[in-house]
C-alpha cells in the first residue's frame, strides 16, 4: 500500500503508522523498510486496503486514542 511520507512517524525508536479502527488510533509497526515511490512510501506490511491512515500524526497521538475523521469530501 502507498501512504504519504508524513504518515510514517517514529515512536520509541521504531517507524510506525497509525490507522483508525472504530474511532481509535491503532499503532502499527513497520517490520520492513518503506520504499520511496515519488512523494509516497510503499509499505509492504502494516497497512491493508481499506485502512484509514492518520496522515500526519502529532507527537501526542498514542495507541488507543480517540480520533475524529474529517469529511473526505472537503
Amino acid at each position: 500500500m502507498l501512504v504519504p511520507a508524513q504518515a510514517i512517524v517514529m515512536r520509541d525508536g521504531q517507524s510506525v503508522v497509525f490507522v483508525v479502527v472504530d474511532g481509535k488510533a491503532v499503532r502499527r509497526a513497520l517490520t520492513s523498510a518503506p520504499r520511496d515511490v515519488g512523494a509516497m512510501k510503499l509499505l509492504p506490511d502494516a497497512v491493508q486496503a481499506g485502512d484509514r491512515v492518520v496522515l500526519a500524526p502529532p507527537e501526542s497521538l498514542r495507541d488507543g486514542a480517540s480520533v475524529k475523521i474529517e469529511d473526505e469530501r472537503r
